[in-house]
Formats: structure tokens, C-alpha cells, sequence
């Protein structure tokens, strides 16, 4: 009687653990996806390491073509976020940036990707920072910002607030 009721225990101990394992696991891949995201996004302001501008708008081009091809709208927007990029941050010219990250947000916006979509929102308000619309670009911050609250990712929040930080510093905040 008495090891009976120590394996039931033992075994509502292996299910509990379990369960615990699975539940407090699943945030986690969330968090290394979103911090992957995170190193993405902010490769494109690194200055060291970068292939020719011609280069990556090629390669980037090329993941938009094979995305289409495959019909993968996931991959489809994220291809259309870095062709936006390399425009805002190697090429200069906003008007491409923006274009493809309205692209891009139209897609992830259809889909849902509330995680996509906050680098989406970050990177458009970079676009109107670069041009000094600064209430633009904070008011798309703010958005990634709301947006980001129900991803509970406190390394993207930081990522926004830094941002929202240059934007009011740039104003003389």
C-alpha cells in the first residue's frame, strides 16, 4: 500500500514536471526567436562585415524571387524587409525603403505576425527619422511599442524605447 501510493506520487510528480518543462519551454523558443530577430534587424546598422550594396540587394532579390516562387509569404516579407533595409541604410534612398516595408507590413499584417510586424513598425520609423519627420517616426514607435506588449519580449521593448530615446534626443528632448 504505502510504495503504491509513493509511485502514484512519484508518477503525478513525472507529469507535473513534465507539463512544467513543456509550459515554461514554449516562451522560451519565442525569446530566441525574437532575439534572432533582434540580431537581424540590427546587422543592417553594422558597418563592419557588409558585402557590396550590389551584392546584398542581389541576394536579397533572390530570397524574394525563391519566396514568391515557393509561395511563402512569411518568407516573401521578410525578403521585402531586407531589400527595405539595404535601401535605408546602404543605398539611402527612402522612397525604395519605405515602399517595400509597406510591402512587407501588408503582408505580415494579413498574416497576423504581430512579431514580424514590430520590426516593421521600427524600421519604417527609422525611415522618417532619417528624413527629420521625427512625430512620424515616434508615432510608429509607439506603435511597435503597443504592438510589442503582447510578445512580452523586454529586449524588443528596450530595442523601441532606445529608439523613441535617439527621436527625442535628436529633437533636443
Amino acid at each position: 500500500m504505502f510504495f503504491t501510493k509513493v509511485m502514484q506520487r512519484l508518477f503525478y510528480c513525472k507529469i507535473g514536471y513534465a507539463i512544467l518543462v513543456l509550459v515554461f519551454s514554449l516562451p522560451v523558443y519565442a525569446l530566441q526567436d525574437q532575439e534572432s530577430d533582434i540580431a537581424w534587424y540590427e546587422s543592417f546598422f553594422q558597418e563592419e562585415k557588409r558585402n557590396t550594396v550590389e551584392n546584398a540587394l542581389s541576394k536579397a532579390n533572390s530570397k524574394l524571387n525563391q519566396a514568391v516562387k515557393q509561395q511563402d509569404q512569411i518568407a516573401e516579407a521578410m525578403a521585402l524587409k531586407e531589400i527595405a533595409l539595404i535601401h535605408l541604410t546602404r543605398t539611402f534612398n527612402y522612397d525604395s525603403a519605405i515602399k517595400f516595408l509597406v510591402q512587407a507590413l501588408a503582408i505580415e499584417d494579413l498574416l497576423q505576425r504581430k512579431d514580424k510586424l514590430v520590426f516593421t513598425y521600427l524600421a519604417i520609423a527609422q525611415v522618417f527619422e532619417k528624413v527629420g519627420n521625427y512625430p512620424k517616426g515616434t508615432e510608429y514607435l509607439k506603435l511597435a511599442l503597443l504592438l510589442n506588449e503582447s510578445q512580452h519580449n523586454r529586449a524588443v521593448d528596450a530595442l523601441i524605447l532606445n529608439e523613441l530615446g535617439k527621436i527625442n534626443a535628436s529633437k533636443g528632448q
